[in-house]
């Protein structure tokens, strides 16, 4: 089989983010004796060549493209990472499609999903947001997660002796990811707050707005961008007790899946699916609307316990070799 990858047109213009880690990863792990994959080349590569198209974070970039490769005979197969918030723009938008027929992007992200012959998603929440508000079939959609990355679990599997004391946030900066409320929660106490990211590549704002609220507190300590690669990064994953994820929405949260597997405790919006993935004795689940509530949880998870047992759960469900089964499974299927 031969499986042309692709994504939204600035998927890559961009520092951080888990879709071009996806995309690299899938390039990097599907290659098998049955299967080759090919990042996509708009200037070189055609549809035609290829049995099936994979598109990674469906956007109306890839509308026409999806179109193209149904009217060739090819199968369509799309990581949906579909956000889910405005479900009732949704269903109007699709209402004002069949009725009075005017297009919108979300009767275009519809019309997308509609063709597709397999439908990959995340978590089950996900995959209920899709079915409830798009109205599409149960039946073509997978739940399967995001993989970690190896070099992650070959860092930490065997490598827990570190001091575990500080905590630690990893994500790109944006009102949505909600540090502001983190620091609010944590700054001028006794703990550690680390910081891994930098400022949202459409608004600065919120990043220097983060950075005015710390100033004045020596526990606040900001990063920046850094190679996800490189020893500093896996350094500070190695010293957090407690990993924090405080987004308002969340479609996975893989710095939650990095934290776990290097072995802290981990604070969760309460989106997230953790009971589902089993990490109820490691996680705090918490409304992110309120410092207070933040700050309590972090309390809570700084307290517990630490141990490797999350690890072998984090390795059992999200190693990438696992994530590739699934994933040719679901091209098998479809050929």
């Amino acid at each position: 089989m031969k499986i042309l990858l692709d994504s939204y047109n600035n998927s890559f213009q961009h520092i951080g983010g888990g879709v071009p880690m996806k995309v690299q990863m899938y390039h990097q792990y599907f290659q098998t004796p049955d299967i080759t994959t090919k990042l996509f080349d708009k200037w070189n590569d055609k549809l035609a060549d290829y049995d099936i198209l994979h598109i990674v974070k469906l956007t109306v970039d890839n509308c026409a493209q999806i179109k193209f490769a149904k009217d060739l005979g090819k199968k369509v197969v799309i990581s949906a990472v579909i956000p889910q918030i405005e479900p009732l723009k949704i269903k109007i938008a699709l209402l004002l499609k069949k009725y009075l027929k005017i297009s919108s992007l979300y009767s275009l992200i519809y019309q997308s999903l509609k063709l597709a012959d397999s439908i990959i998603v995340e978590t089950s929440i996900e995959a209920n947001f899709i079915i409830n508000n798009y109205n599409i079939s149960k039946s073509k959609i997978v739940v399967i997660p995001n993989g970690v990355n190896q070099q992650i679990l070959d860092n930490f599997e065997n490598d827990m002796s570190v001091s575990k004391d500080i905590v630690l946030c990893v994500g790109r900066f944006d009102s949505n990811k909600n540090q502001l409320n983190l620091i609010r929660a944590l700054r001028g106490t006794d703990y550690q707050l680390h910081f891994i990211g930098g400022s949202s590549p459409y608004d600065n704002s919120y990043y220097t707005k983060c950075k005015d609220a710390a100033k004045e507190y020596g526990n606040i300590h900001f990063h920046g961008w850094m190679s996800n690669e490189s020893k500093e990064y896996f350094d500070l994953y190695k010293c957090a007790r407690v990993v924090c994820l405080v987004s308002h929405n969340e479609i996975f949260g893989n710095a939650l899946i990095e934290g776990g597997a290097s072995g802290a405790n981990l604070v969760a919006t309460s989106v997230l699916p953790v009971q589902e993935w089993g990490f109820n004795e490691h996680c705090v689940s918490v409304d992110v609307s309120n410092p207070e509530n933040i700050k309590n949880a972090v309390q809570k998870a700084y307290s517990m316990p630490i141990d490797k047992s999350l690890f072998s759960i984090i390795k059992k469900q999200f190693a990438w070799e696992v994530i590739v089964d699934k994933h040719v499974n679901v091209y098998k299927s479809l050929m």
